[in-house]
């Protein structure tokens, strides 16, 4: 089996979640479904376009590193209170390597539009989970269509 098959198996089993109605099972609602074919799809984009995830990345570390100064020159104002704090220069901020896959890159690209559609129709839930996925896969959707775009016009 190649990689591709793996990554359509995965893709094909996200949709489902959306397209089921009926389908009872024990502890687990439509909603739970739905936030775990979201966690699915953010995942297959996330290893899709490399060039995203460093840009996300990069621009995650310059906030954290303003917040950071932020609340190192409040601590030195309060310099008594701060004592049983750990030093903020201490501590690191998780590197992620992010790697892409050509093959998946091709089979979102392909579908970009179902895509869209599946993640857009979620937008009215209710459900705290699903909104929070939400935030996370609607800037990787929207990163992934640019990319895709400029692919096919050298292409």
């Amino acid at each position: 089996m190649t990689q591709t098959h793996w990554y359509k198996e995965c893709y094909d089993e996200a949709k489902l979640a959306f397209n089921e109605t009926n389908v009872r099972e024990k502890g687990v609602t439509r909603e739970d479904r739905i936030h775990g074919s979201l966690l699915v799809l953010n995942e297959l984009l996330r290893i899709s376009n490399n060039e995203w995830e460093r840009t996300f990345t990069d621009l995650n570390l310059e906030n954290n590193t303003g917040r950071k100064e932020q609340k190192e020159s409040f601590f030195r104002s309060k310099r008594s209170q701060a004592a049983n704090f750990p030093k903020l220069n201490q501590l690191q901020p998780n590197v992620v390597v992010a790697s892409e896959s050509a093959a998946c890159k091709r089979l979102l690209m392909d579908n970009y539009n179902e895509l869209c559609k599946l993640v857009l129709d979620c937008r009215t839930s209710k459900n705290l989970y699903v909104q929070n996925t939400l935030l996370v896969i609607l800037p990787r959707l929207a990163a992934f269509s640019v990319q895709g775009y400029c692919i096919q016009q050298q292409g």
